[in-house]
């Protein structure tokens, strides 16, 4: 748009227009373009808020974080067979990440969101820090995991946990990574041993049953 105002302006000076009139143009097409950023980023602050409550509601214990889904999400979640139909294929996608005691969930929408893709720890192979593309020649910080099925699933955390416009950090990047694969690291053998447990549980079942008949 100022391109667009600078440009008829040098064509309504060389016409003989009178520089107030233009300076008054100028000024209009100026205070429409804050006028509609404003109302873009309000119209996305209200659809993250949105997603980020009803998230919680369905979570409660976990925590909810935002995130984009950089540029090559939509094609890593095929690998995972996840439900990507809300997912752009060719730029990213505000999500919200839920992280609980029983792995990470993405959610895309507003206020009726949809599950994208659920990941329990032990389908986690690791969680680094890295960096992801937003859209052409906009590479960010991100958070990298790294399922067992060998998919990388990048995601850039916003600035705040409840959303931004800007993005995360290097360092606020790692320090997520880090935290989510010390989480991986510590809850994947815990649910290691509940399933071992459980085969023990059942075979042990199997037997009484046997024996008793």
């Amino acid at each position: 748009m100022a391109g667009l105002a600078v440009v008829a302006g040098v064509a309504l000076l060389g016409r003989g227009t009178a520089v107030g009139v233009v300076a008054g143009a100028a000024l209009l097409v100026a205070a429409f373009a804050v006028v509609a950023v404003a109302a873009g980023v309000a119209r996305a602050g209200a659809r993250t808020a949105a997603r980020h409550a009803a998230v919680q509601a369905r979570r409660r214990k976990a925590e909810v974080v935002e995130v984009w889904g950089a540029v090559g999400l939509w094609g890593a979640l095929g690998g995972e067979n996840a439900r990507r139909a809300t997912v752009h294929p060719r730029r990213a996608t505000a999500l919200s990440l839920a992280v609980g005691s029983e792995g990470l969930e993405l959610w895309s929408g507003a206020a009726e969101p949809v599950l994208v893709h659920s990941l329990r720890w032990p389908g986690i192979e690791g969680v680094a820090a890295g960096s992801g593309a937003l859209g052409r020649g906009r590479v960010r910080p991100a958070v990298v995991v790294v399922t067992r099925a060998g998919n990388r699933l990048v995601l850039v955390p916003a600035r705040r946990a409840a959303g931004a416009v800007r993005t995360a950090s290097e360092g606020d990047a790692r320090a997520l990574a880090d935290r989510l694969d010390g989480m991986r690291a510590a809850l994947a053998g815990v649910d290691v041993e509940r399933a071992r447990e459980t085969r023990r549980s059942g075979r042990e079942a199997g037997r009484r049953r046997r024996a008793g008949g």
